[in-house]
C-alpha cells in the first residue's frame, strides 16, 4: 500500500511536469491524491493531448507502485471556450 505522503509527492512532481508542458493545454490540467491513487483531472480539445498528460504523469506513478486515474475529458475548442485559448502557448 502506498503512503499518502508518497502520493502527495507523486502528486506534486507530475503537477510540475504537466506545467512545464510546452503544450497550453496540458499545464491547465490538475492532478489530485484520492485513497484509489493518482486521478489527472481536466479538459482538452484533442485525445492526443489526454494520452501525452497520461504518458507524462505515468512515470511518477509506476515509481511509487500507485494507480493512475485519467479523468481528462476532451472536447473540441470550440465547446472548451477561452479558457484554453488564454493558457495556450503552442
Amino acid at each position: 500500500m502506498v503512503r499518502c505522503s508518497d502520493l502527495t509527492q507523486v502528486c506534486l512532481q507530475a503537477q510540475r511536469a504537466l506545467a512545464r508542458s510546452p503544450i497550453g493545454e496540458l499545464r491547465l490540467l490538475r492532478v489530485e491524491e484520492t485513497t484509489e491513487g493518482v486521478v489527472l483531472l481536466g479538459v482538452v480539445s484533442r485525445y492526443y493531448f489526454k494520452q501525452l498528460a497520461q504518458e507524462l504523469v505515468l512515470p511518477f506513478c509506476e515509481q511509487a507502485r500507485c494507480q493512475l486515474i485519467n479523468r481528462v475529458f476532451v472536447r473540441p475548442r470550440e465547446q472548451l471556450g477561452a479558457r484554453v485559448h488564454e493558457g495556450e502557448n503552442n
